[in-house]
């Protein structure tokens, strides 16, 4: 196939990324929705035409990685750290704490008795599921009011990052214990002292650095600082997130000593302009995944009688668990809530992440791909619902 047809299609697909934001953005719907139909709409006239698209299911774990690092980061940037927002945080914390790990518990008892596997393959299985899609959550959550955007933004972010750390566990320790629990804790405290030694690192380049071209080496530093966490088996996204609120909250953190030592102003006009590229660089990575994603699904996998039944029980667990925690963090705004909880890239990418030899039949790209949209749909309930109010 012509080098020239795949440049062409590529360009295509980013110059229609940003018309399905702008239609997104009017009609209500998350454009992981539409950029999910692009790929598959790609799918099915390639076929009729010869167009295909090789390696996609090798390169789409290093894409969803990469636009991982930079959506997490993303998050933690938007992230404020203040006294007045002490309660946000402790409630969003436990949010995240209880739907992530009390709803993978519940789904790995069922996976256990439905595919009858060990408690320890289920759970690897089905924490992808239990964790909630920052990207399309903070995107959707815009138009509601601020105490319930912050809500949705904190505990959106806390829950990939719980997730990660979750789903990490299992992957290291085949047989979890006490022992295993402390070591774990020993790589967590690691992983923050370092991230906080390299946020320093990073704050004095960008206070020091007077050459234009400074922001691409940083994303460089990121990558590095993420590859090194994954080898030496500490939390990589953690580090990203503490880096992002260090970043975000530089004024805050630094001491009255040491500030007379850096250009404030200038830390702020470089950190506003590294917001922007950040954001940027997680459109495009984004659109690139989803769109990926939707290639190379199987539509025949999604009618399958299997994968509608375990898809459709996985959602109820999600939405019985978090009605009930919700309700007991929130009281007051727990019906609007309720519905931003999706499921996208995180879930995604963290299925892909599954070692072969923990992989079970059940559960697949198919059941995958209708948790995420029935996830979706659920979301517009209540966009449909605040966009007729206002």
């Amino acid at each position: 196939m012509n080098v020239a047809l795949y440049i062409l299609v590529a360009g295509l697909v980013l110059l229609f990324s940003h018309l399905f934001d702008e239609i997104s953005q009017k009609l209500k719907v998350p454009s992981v929705l539409l950029l999910l139909l692009s790929g598959i709409i790609i799918r099915q006239t390639g076929d009729y035409i010869g167009f295909v698209l090789p390696f996609v299911n090798k390169v789409l774990p290093i894409i969803g990685t990469v636009a991982l690092v930079l959506i997490v980061l993303e998050g933690s940037l938007e992230l404020r750290i203040a006294k007045e927002k002490k309660k946000l945080v402790f409630s969003t914390f436990f949010a995240a704490l209880i739907g992530v790990i009390g709803c993978s518990i519940l789904l790995a008892f069922y996976l256990q008795y439905y595919a009858t596997v060990s408690f320890h393959k289920a759970i690897v299985n089905v924490i992808p599921f239990c964790v909630i899609s920052s990207a399309v959550a903070i995107s959707s959550a815009k138009q509601l009011p601020k105490k319930d955007r912050e809500f949705v933004v904190y505990e959106s972010s806390l829950s990939d990052i719980i997730g990660v750390l979750w789903f990490n566990f299992f992957i290291i320790y085949a047989v979890p214990s006490w022992s295993n629990v402390l070591n774990y804790g020993i790589i967590f405290i690691l992983s923050i002292i370092a991230a906080i030694l390299f946020s320093g690192i990073l704050i004095f380049y960008l206070n020091r650095i007077k050459q234009k071209v400074k922001f691409l080496p940083i994303f460089g530093f990121l990558l590095i600082l993420y590859g090194l966490g994954k080898w030496m088996h500490l939390s990589p996204l953690l580090l990203i997130m503490i880096f992002g609120l260090v970043l975000g909250n530089f004024e805050r953190l630094l001491f009255s000593k040491i500030m007379p030592y850096f250009n404030v102003e200038n830390l702020n006009n470089s950190i506003k302009h590294f917001e922007l590229i950040s954001s940027e660089s997680v459109f495009f990575m984004r659109t690139i995944f989803f769109i990926l994603f939707g290639y190379s699904i199987e539509l025949n996998t999604l009618v399958l009688r299997e994968n509608l039944q375990i898809g459709s029980v996985i959602f109820g667990v999600i939405i019985f668990t978090r009605l009930i925690f919700i309700y007991f963090l929130s009281k007051e705004n727990w019906k609007t809530i309720l519905f931003y909880g999706p499921r996208g890239l995180i879930t995604v990418l963290l299925f892909l992440s599954i070692p072969e030899n923990q992989r079970i039949l059940e559960i697949n790209e198919g059941s995958v791909m209708l948790v995420v949209v029935f996830s979706i749909l659920f979301l517009l309930f209540d966009t449909k619902k605040s966009s007729n109010n206002t």
